[in-house]
């Protein structure tokens, strides 16, 4: 069962707070701010509950109406936390024992791909709606006489599924990127020695070719599948499409690769350029 402490719920409250002129939420704030208020309606887990008593399927007017609001509600915020990597901290206050961490390399993709963004929090809300039916409105386990709002009670749930959802994301993202590393003949664990056996002369970009390739080598899977694919000749356009990324995402991965290299070649002023770069 649920359980929501006063300080767990004002923690949540904060967070939404924080969150409300985000672009997810302001985009949509119009519809959300309907279905907030339908979510207030004195009397609608009741009008559920009742509907549940006179039909098997317990799919009446006002579940449906639960469902949709919820995900009006739910969708905007559940985007905005995971692009702004919120999520674990929910999941940290309502229940520790769950608490998973979100790897770097999926904070920069959550960050950066609404399309991820969408797939997992589709999912998230998905488990989360289930949930929330079952344990809220079934089984009775929201009252209105105090603790969270019915609003609050439901980002609960979504971050007590966010763990499992999150875990099955990732795995299914790994392998995506594995599967594309392997469609076009990328070992990832020899990138790093491919690309720096074609930089130019190390004498000229400062760096030296072992320092290199342990940088590629220790880069997040994304990123060598990046230089892997500009190695083959890959536009920038391609790769993205090829990743489901925006084209600025595959900048910004190069952008901040090619300024780590920097950092060990800024004594002699030149710029490495990549396999398929035109100098500027």
């Amino acid at each position: 069962m649920f359980d929501y402490p006063s300080r767990v719920a004002g923690h949540a409250d904060d967070l939404l707070d924080e969150i409300r002129d985000e672009p997810e939420l302001v985009e949509v704030a119009e519809q959300r701010d309907i279905a907030m208020r339908r979510l207030d309606e004195q009397g609608l887990i009741e009008r559920i509950a009742f509907e549940a008593l006179l039909s098997s399927r317990s799919e009446g007017q006002a579940y449906h109406q639960l469902f949709d609001d919820l995900w009006l509600y739910g969708w905007p915020v559940i985007k905005a936390f995971l692009r702004l990597n919120r999520m674990g901290q929910l999941v940290q206050r309502y229940s520790p024992r769950l608490y998973v961490a979100v790897t770097p390399e999926d904070m920069v993709v959550l960050h950066q791909s609404e399309e991820e963004r969408d797939a997992l929090a589709i999912d998230v809300i998905s488990r989360a709606v289930e949930d929330f039916y079952q344990r809220a409105v079934l089984d009775r386990g929201w009252k209105q006489d105090g603790g969270a709002s019915l609003r609050t009670w439901f980002i609960g749930a979504c971050a007590l599924n966010f763990p499992r959802a999150y875990q099955r994301w990732s795995r299914a993202r790994s392998d995506r990127i594995g599967a594309l590393a392997v469609r076009h003949g990328l070992d990832l664990d020899e990138v790093g020695a491919h690309l720096a056996g074609v930089v130019p002369d190390p004498e000229r970009v400062a760096i030296d070719r072992s320092d290199l390739r342990a940088m590629i080598d220790m880069a997040q899977p994304t990123t060598k599948v990046i230089l892997g694919l500009i190695m083959q000749g890959k536009s920038q356009a391609q790769i993205a499409n090829e990743l489901g990324l925006t084209l600025r995402a595959v900048e910004g991965r190069l952008y901040r690769f090619r300024q780590r290299v920097l950092k060990r070649q800024r004594a002699a002023g030149m710029r490495l350029l990549l396999p398929g770069e035109a100098a500027a």
